[in-house]
């Protein structure tokens, strides 16, 4: 359920100021992202309409509506923002 992140990782890098290509912007940049009130859209008819989106080094490590965003997470207001699985 949790594989196709390449869409929604390069969404959170351009957020952050990321470069596509290995290359980063200057300074330290933070290895866990929380999407806080996304629309995940799980299947046809499946959807978290408020959710959380937790990545941690590039991979999905959890989603849902009761989701806490852990503290060394850059939280990122998702709301106008869907990914659909």
């Amino acid at each position: 359920m949790f594989k196709r992140v390449g869409v929604l990782c390069l969404s959170i890098g351009l957020l952050v100021g990321v470069r596509v290509g290995g290359q980063s912007s200057p300074g330290l940049q933070p290895r866990v992202f929380a999407l806080r009130e996304a629309k995940v859209v799980i299947a046809p008819g499946q959807v978290l309409p408020q959710a959380t989106v937790v990545i941690r080094d590039g991979v999905i490590e959890d989603v849902g509506p009761e989701v806490k965003p852990p503290a060394d997470a850059l939280v990122i207001d998702a709301k106008a923002v869907s990914y659909t699985h």
